[in-house]
């Protein structure tokens, strides 16, 4: 097995990704030499900032970086780089804004991935979920084994929250995925298919819910959040736009 890849969409923030790099070092990331970090830079976040600055904060933590910095900021494109440059067998993938609140062995998210052949991704518990108005909640599974009841739970969907997912499946996810939809909403199952529906165009979805029927999500310790969110307050304060279904950063 190669290096565990850490993929992170990144926006000029680096007293934030400090903060996040911080924390998941901390508590998940403890030997810097098991991980390599792939990084994208869009080229949008704090005017007094640049690139450098994010990448000085990235080699604080990790030994060996591959980094991207496009010309122009866009979602769905740094997630598909990033996924693309992956070759190991785990990659997990973190936004730069997020903040570990508890100590995680990572061997425990190894262990669901090598046990359920079915299952993609481990996501981090951060409570509820919701999509729009609705909450989503974790499903039934008749296929966890009695003395992993309670580890994690299945859950509906796939979510870009930080989640450890199998390499084999961020690498083919990519071949189906469009520039032209959001890469967490076009990841779940139907969402391709209402939107060519409403939009009378071609978003792939025969394929993408071809791919998508052959796998399982999951949630890793769902009784009490144990990531947070510290993004939120940065993008209100500087009138950043992020919609449910944002394809890129804008500040109004």
């Amino acid at each position: 097995m190669y290096k565990i890849d850490i993929v992170t969409t990144a926006t000029i923030r680096p007293d934030i990704l400090n903060k996040t790099y911080r924390y998941f070092c901390k508590n998940l990331f403890k030997n810097r030499n098991d991980y390599r970090l792939i990084i994208n830079i869009d080229p949008i976040g704090d005017k007094k900032k640049n690139i450098e600055d994010v990448l000085n904060v990235a080699k604080k933590y990790f030994n060996e970086i591959v980094f991207n910095s496009p010309e122009e900021p866009c979602f769905t494109k740094a997630v598909k780089w990033l996924w693309s440059s992956t070759i190991s067998d785990y990659v997990f993938h973190l936004e730069d804004d997020w903040k570990l609140n508890c100590s995680v062995n990572i061997d425990d998210l190894i262990y669901i991935l090598d046990k359920y052949e079915k299952i993609c991704s481990v996501r981090l518990s951060k409570g509820a979920i919701t999509a729009g108005k609705r909450r989503i909640s974790p499903i039934p599974c008749n296929y966890i084994e009695k003395e992993d009841i309670g580890k994690f739970q299945l859950f509906p969907r796939l979510s870009l929250n930080p989640t450890l997912f199998r390499g084999s499946f961020v690498r083919e996810a990519v071949k189906v995925m469009t520039d032209d939809l959001n890469p967490e909403s076009q990841l779940v199952k139907g969402h391709a298919a209402k939107r060519e529906k409403k939009k009378k165009k071609d978003f792939n979805s025969s394929a993408i819910e071809s791919f998508l029927s052959k796998w399982d999500h999951s949630v890793y310790r769902n009784e009490s959040a144990i990531i947070r969110d510290i993004g939120v307050q940065w993008r209100n304060r500087n009138r950043i736009k992020r919609s449910p279904d944002f394809l890129y950063w804008r500040i109004s």
